[in-house]
């Protein structure tokens, strides 16, 4: 993907909405009882698990951005862009523990300015956007709150969206 499609797909990101935190979410191999590494659609299910607990603790709506990107291992790990609806003294601290709880490792942090949330934007998500790892949560564009839209991949240069 050229240069100017990946600012401009950050910038689009970026643009959505006030991002709150941004960081890394890993799986530790040592708490996974299979060969092999997770497959996508667990990912996905422990993603929107962690979400689900997230909005239960914050107890309100956490909408997000998540490229999926494969260690050399072959076992995955997220970097989610989340709006959690502002920050709390121990929001990020209390979201990184409930991915630790049962996942891995998670470092969360409040991004530097929007020109940041571009950059990693750019950097995470659209290095993830052709091979169809990317993630985001319901009605994150359209306003729609009961679709969510998956990116599954290219074809013929479109991309293939699941709602």
């Amino acid at each position: 993907m050229g240069d100017e499609v990946k600012e401009a797909w950050g910038d689009w990101i970026a643009e959505l909405r006030e991002w709150d935190l941004f960081g890394g979410l890993t799986f530790d191999p040592k708490r996974f009882r299979w060969e092999g590494a997770p497959t996508r659609e667990y990912v996905v299910r422990r993603l929107e698990r962690w979400i689900r607990r997230a909005e239960g603790r914050l107890k309100r709506k956490v909408q997000y951005v998540t490229a999926m990107e494969y260690h050399k291992s072959g076992w995955p790990h997220l970097h989610p862009l989340l709006d959690v609806g502002g920050l709390g003294a121990d929001t990020a601290l209390s979201l990184r523990r409930l991915w630790e709880e049962e996942n891995g490792f998670a470092r969360l942090k409040p991004p530097s300015s929007g020109v940041a949330v571009c950059r990693y934007a750019a950097k995470y998500l659209a290095k993830d956007f052709g091979s169809g790892d990317v993630f985001l949560s319901a009605g994150i564009a359209s306003g729609d709150s009961d679709r969510k839209a998956v990116l599954v991949g290219r074809e013929g240069g479109r991309s293939v969206w699941r709602v």
